[in-house]
């Protein structure tokens, strides 16, 4: 019993319905790329935090990088044993 008008007036459902999640979506996309530009924005202004930043994190990297090269190297030299998963 819904009248024509209301259709016209508000839609079908399941095109309302697809509007909003398409919305939605969009929402979180546009506020992420909104995030990501304050943050490099704010990266160049001050370019010795931004220097000092990367530099802890490229010593980090290669630090785990090492720790993990010879950890693993170590368990497996000198068994004749087959590894097993």
């Amino acid at each position: 019993m819904t009248s024509g008008g209301s259709v016209k007036r508000h839609g079908r459902v399941d095109d309302v319905t697809l509007e909003c999640r398409q919305s939605r979506g969009l929402r979180l996309v546009d506020a992420s790329r909104q995030h990501v530009r304050y943050a490099f924005r704010r990266l160049r202004k001050s370019p010795g935090f931004t220097v000092t930043a990367l530099a802890t994190l490229a010593i980090r990297l290669g630090a785990h990088l090492t720790i993990f090269a010879v950890v693993d190297a170590s368990q497996g030299a000198g068994y004749p044993a087959k590894r097993c998963l």
